[in-house]
């Protein structure tokens, strides 16, 4: 199963989740029950906050004293209620600026195109 097709509004969501379990999660010690809390967690809040059916694997990362520590990787899969893409609402999304605050547009080929931000 691979990963689907997230509206600005999902992707915006996400980000915050995730800000949010990394406070909660990431000074904690890297062990196999913190990562399965995690894991049940984030499967949770996604299902339940986004509506959206992820799965979570996890890969090695070197942390900043070097060591390699897993972390995990959260790959959405489907949502909990089965619908198309929504090409509409994605292009409306956009416009708006539901990703990121910054109105764009999609074009006739499906890219995605942004003004410049000022960083």
């Amino acid at each position: 199963m691979g990963e689907i097709e997230l509206y600005p509004s999902e992707r915006n969501l996400a980000m915050i989740l995730l800000a949010d379990l990394q406070r909660k999660y990431g000074e904690k010690p890297n062990t196999k029950e913190n990562l399965e809390h995690f894991c049940r967690e984030a499967e949770s809040r996604f299902a339940e906050d986004i509506g959206l059916i992820v799965e979570i694997g996890m890969e090695y990362v070197q942390d900043a004293r070097g060591d390699m520590i897993m972390s995990p990787v959260i790959n959405p899969v489907s949502r909990t209620v089965d619908e198309q893409f929504d090409f509409d609402r994605a292009k409306r999304e956009t416009q708006l600026g539901y990703l990121d605050g910054v109105p764009g547009r999609i074009m006739e080929d499906g890219t995605w195109r942004e003004p410049k931000k000022n960083l």
